[in-house]
């Protein structure tokens, strides 16, 4: 049944022009994936704010059901035309609300239809306007991604505004939600007026948005300046500036090899690629066993960096934006096939976003560690080792896939290898029980890794999670 519905979804798409990444099939299970987990864990760790995401998930997960299911029945020009199916996710989201959350009928339909009608609408418009980019699945997940990150920012900013007192956790999430949604509206603002891609319009509209908006609303919140509330918070604590230090250290490393790389002007192969996946575990591992909060703020101001960064690279703004494009075309691979340099966010997303959607993030405990390892697990390690056993070793393809038997058991063995090397060194307490939901889910991610078309660093977290949390 699945794959007769993947398979729909794959021939309308392409029967109606409307072109996918290079290689990928639709992919349409992978938008089922974010809702998922988020739902999950309102049932495990309901919180009044965590079951308002979980209802705004449901309505994203109905949109993506609904959107399948229209491109069922349609194909050719009718691909484009509304369907009132669309409505049925935003009107059970929005009772939902009213009956869960206890919000007015007129706020709750608004959620319900900024819930699905992005989904239902915007997917199409995507593929269309950004060809060659995204599978199905990938733009659907970016899209909820983004409109679970508004949702939540625009709930979480407004129900603290007359707030006396916040915890270093809530301080952090605050910061990166009110920063985020300034680089989200320069972004819109740089992409609906052409005459402000260039260097100085760009910088007037940092400055201006940033230090005009954001700043003095997160001033108006904490009622102290944010930046030097963070500097004190890095400082205050001397582990948090050794781990700063040794992070310095790891950015170093990742741009002199990007460097060697454009001065050798080869092309990076898979398992030089593999590198930032080994850098990615070397920055992301202390940072959750000793300091998880300070891990989470950097998570988001780099996810800020490679947004800015690959701005300036597409506008090819002065000399950066000439070295960011001879980065991205030694380091790119058919993953980028739209031109527009998505791997290395992704890998950032896959291993961060555990850490962002758990409701327990920073709780040193199995049950709550294990899920928020999730994407270094899985990418960090798992899917490092299939590539590097797999090129070097691979001679056992999997029928239909390009992908080798050897590759498969490096991925299963590593992740369950890493798994029991962080129990050991004292970083969470594994039962038998936990170590046998680890094996299985290894297991499971080690099959899509070989079976799937679609970007690991967006699915193989999410699988795992799923199975973990």
């Amino acid at each position: 049944m699945l794959s007769k519905l993947e398979e729909g979804v794959d021939t309308t798409l392409r029967q109606s022009g409307l072109s996918m990444r290079s290689g990928a099939s639709a992919g349409s299970w992978l938008a089922y994936l974010l809702p998922i987990a988020i739902i999950q864990g309102a049932f495990l760790y309901p919180s009044e704010e965590y079951n308002e995401a979980a209802v705004f998930a449901s309505g994203l997960l109905g949109a993506s059901v609904a959107l399948v299911l229209h491109l069922q029945g349609c194909h050719g020009p009718t691909l484009s035309r509304f369907n009132p199916i669309f409505l049925v996710p935003s009107i059970v989201t929005a009772l939902l609300f009213v009956l869960i959350s206890g919000k007015g009928f007129l706020n709750s339909l608004l959620a319900g239809l900024f819930a699905s009608l992005p989904v239902s609408v915007g997917v199409p418009i995507a593929l269309q306007n950004i060809p060659g980019t995204f599978s199905f699945g990938e733009i659907a997940v970016v899209i909820q991604g983004v409109l679970l990150f508004i949702f939540t920012s625009i709930a979480n900013i407004s129900s603290r505004i007359n707030h006396d007192h916040f915890d270093s956790m809530e301080k952090c999430t605050l910061i990166l939600q009110t920063a985020l949604l300034g680089l989200s509206v320069i972004c819109i603002l740089v992409t609906a007026f052409p005459g402000l891609r260039q260097l100085r319009p760009i910088l007037a509209l940092i400055v201006g948005i940033m230090g005009g908006v954001v700043l003095p609303a997160l001033f108006i919140i904490f009622r102290e300046n944010p930046l030097l509330w963070i500097l004190h918070f890095i400082t205050d604590d001397i582990q948090r500036v050794y781990l700063m230090v040794y992070w310095v250290i790891c950015c170093f490393f990742a741009v002199s090899s990007v460097r060697v790389q454009v001065q050798n002007k080869q092309h990076a192969s898979s398992a030089v690629r593999k590198i930032f996946h080994v850098l990615i575990l070397a920055v992301y591992l202390p940072g959750l066993a000793w300091e998880c909060t300070l891990l989470y703020l950097s998570s988001g101001v780099a996810l800020a960096f490679l947004i800015l960064a690959e701005m300036v690279r597409l506008l090819k703004l002065g000399p950066l934006g000439s070295y960011l494009q001879e980065g991205f075309v030694v380091f790119a691979d058919e993953k980028d096939s739209g031109g527009i340099s998505l791997t290395p966010i992704y890998l950032l997303i896959g291993c961060s976003l555990p850490m962002w959607i758990h409701p327990s993030r920073c709780a040193l405990r199995a049950a709550v560690m294990l899920p928020v390892l999730s994407g270094l697990v899985s990418v960090g390690c798992g899917d490092t080792a299939a590539s590097v056993i797999g090129s070097l070793f691979g001679k056992n393809k999997w029928p239909g896939s390009h992908k080798s038997v050897e590759g498969s058991i490096a991925c299963v063995t590593s992740q369950i290898a890493l798994v029991i090397i962080l129990s050991y060194s004292g970083m969470f307490q594994l039962t038998w029980f936990l170590a046998l939901r680890v094996a299985v889910a290894a297991i499971a991610v080690t099959i899509v890794e070989a079976q799937t078309d679609q970007v690991d660093n967006l699915a193989l977290p999410l699988v795992l999670y799923i199975l973990l949390v």
